[in-house]
């Protein structure tokens, strides 16, 4: 069946007044298409005499799935986030878990042993005094020395130095 043939006539002037405006830089002002009858659109919505229902749908399910899309990727690293952020909780909360048992197990031991803590509170009471500076200073120096050599020699030098 043959096609029919529309007589596509645009005015000349419309023709012209959009390249003049293009000329005069008001090219933005203009109608991207001027001069186009409705019947010559491609879209069923400008066409009186068709349904434009099932293009319609077709838009909106295609909107429908880009915009799940969309949606999807944020949420699936919100997702991941959340998960770090678990694991996280988890394992600091495990390790506050054995923090807590193994301070429980030092405080029994103390209470169980024959002096009943008395080392402690001896220990408490030279940092509490006037000699607690000089005794942190004398486990550091002793701490530096036990370090392999090289790392702290003049601590050496002068322990020498001092018991000469």
């Amino acid at each position: 069946m043959a096609q029919p043939i529309f007589n596509y006539r645009v005015n000349p002037s419309e023709e012209i007044l959009a390249l003049s405006s293009t000329e005069r830089g008001l090219g933005a002002m203009t109608q991207p298409n001027p001069g186009m009858p409705n019947m010559m659109d491609g879209g069923k919505t400008s066409n009186p005499f068709s349904n434009a229902q099932i293009q319609r749908n077709a838009l909106l399910s295609q909107q429908n799935l880009r915009q799940n899309a969309i949606t999807a990727q944020t949420q699936a690293v919100a997702d991941v986030r959340g998960q770090a952020r678990n694991s996280v909780s988890t394992q600091s909360t495990q390790e506050a878990r054995a923090q807590q048992y193994m301070n429980q197990n030092l405080a029994n031991a103390i209470e169980a042993s024959q002096t009943g803590g008395a080392g402690l509170m001896t220990l408490n009471s030279i940092m509490e005094g006037p000699q607690g500076a000089k005794f942190v200073n004398d486990i550091a120096v002793s701490k530096t020395m036990a370090e392999p050599a090289g790392k702290a020699p003049e601590l050496g030098l002068m322990m020498k130095m001092m018991n000469a």
